[in-house]
């Protein structure tokens, strides 16, 4: 489809016409877009090829129709304009929109360290506002302002537009969104976009935010000869946190001689993890003690080899990496998440191929692996599954590219009717349990996809598909999705997936308000269902938030406030839905307005940093029946929690927004390492308190005695 056209002129501060100016047309509600799978957002303005030309022109044809968009600029020497909104139709296909840039506030002012002494060096950053970031009504770039001290401790942030802002000082590396960071490093700045407010002290402490914890992580990192390695990055997760929902985390490298030591870790370690370039990651679980450890890791293996087709040949080109090996998850939840950031991060990265097929991937990690090969032309093609040892030296590896199957299917209508530009989704079934949770716990942006859209008479094309199972599923946005097809592929050539029937959807309309009845921004509404998954949304800067084309089903909505979750609070909100068909179902809720329980855990010798508490249903299953690997039972639990705490580590808890009724009040029991879930299977689950909880007009308090 053709699409409409925006188009308009930009002009500087100087009046003059803005050159070369990079332009995007995002999601109006770019956060929520980015929880239902948008990936531009974090590609931002890098790719962008719409600019403006000599005078300050810009065209930006082929706009979709019917979307709300928003027109979002950058440029080096102003302020960035207040959002504008973009919203094409076939009554109004084109929009004319003229932006007169401004030069903006600056701040100035000084860092000093907790002596008063000035810091040269150090990053100062503006640290986006939840509340705001989560309403989708600021502009990304209103936060991507930093500078650095100069000799004399001195900053300038530029061009700023009006609004209020929060600075600190510090590495480009510290999560402000913590609870742990200490809240008076961060100052609020006020300014009104046109005149600069100077004088602004920052205070930068080097050694980190102060920790209630004491006593140090010492010892020696060697490869499997013995040899010492250095500048190995050791990350430790402790046991003992304090105002946080997640564990704390210490870091550090080993010297010369491969000795760490690492302050804060208290008196017992969870988990660490060494990482270094040429050596295979080493995790050590259950640590024994934090003085005198001794982590040994493996020497990386080298593998030459070679790529060719079923006749002999060597490709044109290709590229090839390795892979963990299929294999049974290892129960620990932590590995698998910090596997997919080590191919986000590019430690899978695949290298290219020399002419002659021939290739040397150095630095291979000892273990099970397989090798993956891409050409052009060809389907996705592995090796034969390989066992990695210490310091190996393989060679004679060859990898035969094959064709690939081909899919091929149609797209109806709830009436038998073609559909087309229906989404037609791909994923191979790995049989893997995380994978199986990524898929259905996950943010959208985190699943693996393979798109194609259908053609005018509903029919879509997949080619070039590795040996393996796979699902099909196609969606629509104005009809909820089909049931998925499971189909396997063996052989080269087409097979035919059976005919993708879409069905009229249900949709969710909500709005929050606070306890005085006006829009609440900013939080985030969660979609759960044990039969189709999690989806993900925002209440926009009117409270507003919907979820639509819902097949029929039980649906939990959880309404969270992440900046509460920030300071270590857990805040939320929960409302149970049943769609039965094409029906639109409405909510309005209160949010901060209702019934609190809190109280104190007596007893119970060791606080997990994940430890809950629970206010459920009363025909809810016990937490010691729910499987924490099986996704669908913990999807279903969701329909009974009516809500939920952290237990602070001086044991106190507090869970508010609860309407009147009868419940249960539940205190699941935790192994030492909550992210290891293989130790669910094994250890006595049953609850360390369980018992019936009546809700009448007045907040409950309550000591919980642990035995």
């Amino acid at each position: 489809k053709i699409g409409g056209t925006v188009y308009g002129t930009v002009t500087l501060p100087t009046g003059t016409p803005a050159e070369n100016v990079r332009l995007a047309l995002l999601p109006e509600n770019i956060m929520q877009a980015g929880m239902q799978g948008y990936t531009g957002l974090y590609a931002g303005l890098d790719n962008e090829p719409h600019r403006t030309d000599a005078a300050g022109r810009f065209e930006i044809k082929g706009v979709a129709l019917d979307k709300r968009l928003q027109l979002t600029i950058r440029v080096e020497a102003a302020a960035p304009p207040p959002l504008t909104r973009v919203h094409l139709t076939e009554e109004t296909p084109q929009q004319e929109i003229n932006i007169e840039l401004t030069k903006g506030s600056s701040i100035t002012g000084v860092v000093v360290d907790t002596a008063g002494s000035i810091v040269a060096g150090v990053q100062v950053r503006i640290i986006p506002d939840l509340d705001v970031l989560m309403s989708g009504g600021a502009s990304l770039y209103s936060f991507d302002v930093n500078a650095k001290t100069d000799d004399k401790g001195r900053f300038a942030l530029k061009h700023l537009a009006a609004g209020e802002y929060r600075l600190a000082a510090g590495s480009e590396t510290l999560n402000y969104f913590s609870p742990t960071q200490d809240n008076d490093a961060i100052v609020p700045v006020e300014v009104d976009g046109v005149e600069d407010q100077n004088g602004i002290t920052l205070v930068y402490d080097p050694e980190g935010t102060p920790t209630e914890l004491e006593g140090s992580a010492t010892g020696r990192v060697t490869d499997d000869l013995g040899n010492p390695i250095s500048e190995a990055s050791l990350s430790i997760m402790v046991s003992s946190i304090s105002s946080s929902m997640t564990p704390t985390m210490r870091s550090g490298t080993t010297d010369a001689d491969g000795h760490f030591a690492i302050d804060g870790v208290g008196d017992t370690i969870t988990r660490i993890r060494v990482t270094h370039p040429q050596h295979s990651t080493t995790t050590v679980k259950d640590v024994a003690g934090t003085e005198g450890l001794e982590i040994e890791m493996a020497r990386n293996a080298s593998i030459r080899g070679r790529v060719i087709t079923a006749d002999g040949n060597s490709p044109a080109s290709y590229r090839i990496t390795h892979q963990p090996a299929p294999r049974e998850g290892s129960g620990d939840y932590m590995e698998y998440i910090e596997s997919i950031g080590d191919r986000f991060s590019g430690t899978d990265a695949w290298i290219e191929g020399n002419p002659d097929g021939t290739f040397l991937l150095e630095n291979v990690p000892v273990g099970w692996i397989q090798l993956v090969a891409r050409s052009p032309g060809y389907a996705s093609t592995k090796g034969e599954v390989l066992q990695i040892t210490a310091g190996q030296e393989l060679t004679g590896v060859e990898i035969v590219l094959t064709l690939g199957g081909t899919l091929v299917g149609k797209v109806v209508s709830p009436s038998g009717a073609p559909i087309e530009s229906a989404t037609v989704s791909l994923r191979e079934i790995t049989g893997n349990d995380f994978d199986e949770m990524i898929e259905k716990f996950m943010p959208m942006a985190l699943r693996s996809k393979n798109t194609v859209a259908t053609n005018e008479y509903g029919e879509y094309a997949f080619t070039h598909l590795a040996y393996g199972e796979y699902e099909v599923v196609a969606s629509h946005a104005d009809l909820a999705p089909s049931d998925p097809a499971q189909v396997m592929i063996d052989t080269d050539g087409e097979q035919r997936v059976r005919t993708l029937q879409l069905s009229a959807g249900g949709s969710i309309l909500g709005k929050l308000v606070d306890k005085d009845g006006k829009p609440r921004a900013g939080l985030m509404v969660q979609l759960m269902s044990s039969e189709h998954g999690m989806q993900m949304s925002n209440a926009d800067s009117e409270g507003q938030f919907a979820f639509a084309s819902l097949k029929p089903g039980d649906y939990s909505v959880i309404i969270s406030d992440l900046a509460a979750m920030a300071r270590g609070e857990m805040k939320m909100k929960t409302r149970h839905v049943k769609i039965e068909g094409s029906e639109e179902a409405t909510l309005e809720i209160a949010y901060g307005l209702g019934l609190k329980v809190s109280g104190k855990i007596i007893g119970l010798e060791t606080i997990s940093p994940m430890q809950s508490i629970q206010v459920l249903l009363p025909d809810a299953p016990s937490s010691a029946d729910v499987d924490p690997t099986d996704p669908a039972q913990q999807l279903d639990f969701m329909k009974y929690l009516a809500g939920m705490a952290i237990v602070k580590q001086d044991g106190t808890f507090e869970i508010d927004d609860l309407e009147p009724g009868e419940y249960r009040l539940e205190l699941p029991k935790l192994p030492t390492n909550p992210m290891d879930l293989e130790a669910y299977k094994t250890m006595d689950r049953t609850p360390h308190y369980s018992k019936p909880l009546k809700l009448r007009k007045s907040d409950v308090e309550i000591d919980i005695h642990v035995h």
